[in-house]
């Protein structure tokens, strides 16, 4: 049967049966169809990578970002914890699990990898908008692929380590604009903010 645009322009869904003239004929059931108008979300080529550095290396429960088109229809961040597994209509499938999601745009989602790839060696990773499931495509994990977050978000310069006690930057003073920084100091207590530890 051929299927017009017109037949497919407004979302919904629609119902199909099929019926053969009288004498013998009849009609048959009717199935659903989903007709969307949300275009096929696609992830990029090596698009799924850790977020703190936006290399390929992926290790169970750290924090991942996904690049794409078409994988959300507006900006959205998470505002509750535990972090929901859908925000507008967008869910990242791992391996089949309902991902926790950060963020989501049309084109980069940032998710937690479930817990349950830390023992894996590949998962398969999809994207789904509002019904509209991505290509899925199959990645490596390793056991941990530890990378410090950086002060610019792109993984590169200065990390993003502090002072435990007032929250100043772990740098030499004034190598940050509009930023208080401080030296290290044996003794002291820091915080670094990382992913891919693994399981700890």
């Amino acid at each position: 049967a051929a299927i017009s645009a017109a037949d497919v322009a407004v979302s919904g869904t629609a119902k199909i049966s099929v019926s053969n003239p009288a004498p013998g004929g009849g009609v048959s059931g009717t199935l659903a169809f989903l007709i969307t108008a949300n275009a096929l979300p696609v992830v990029s080529a090596n698009g799924i990578v850790n977020a703190a550095n936006y290399q390929t290396t992926l290790s169970g429960g750290m924090i991942a970002s996904i690049f794409g088109t078409n994988m959300a229809s507006v900006t959205a961040s998470a505002a509750t914890v535990p972090l929901p597994t859908s925000l507008n209509g967008v869910t990242v499938l791992v391996d089949g699990i309902a991902a926790p999601l950060f963020y989501v745009s049309p084109t980069q989602i940032n998710f937690q990898l479930p817990q349950e790839t830390l023992n894996e060696t590949q998962a398969v990773i999809a994207v789904v908008n509002n019904g509209v499931t991505s290509n899925p495509q199959a990645v490596p994990v390793s056991p941990f692929a530890p990378s410090i977050f950086t002060i610019n978000s792109q993984g590169t310069g200065q990390g993003a380590i502090i002072a435990d006690s007032n929250g100043n930057l772990i740098a030499p003073v004034g190598s940050v604009p509009g930023r208080a920084c401080q030296p290290g100091r044996a003794g002291q207590a820091i915080d670094i903010f990382a992913t891919g530890l693994g399981a700890v």
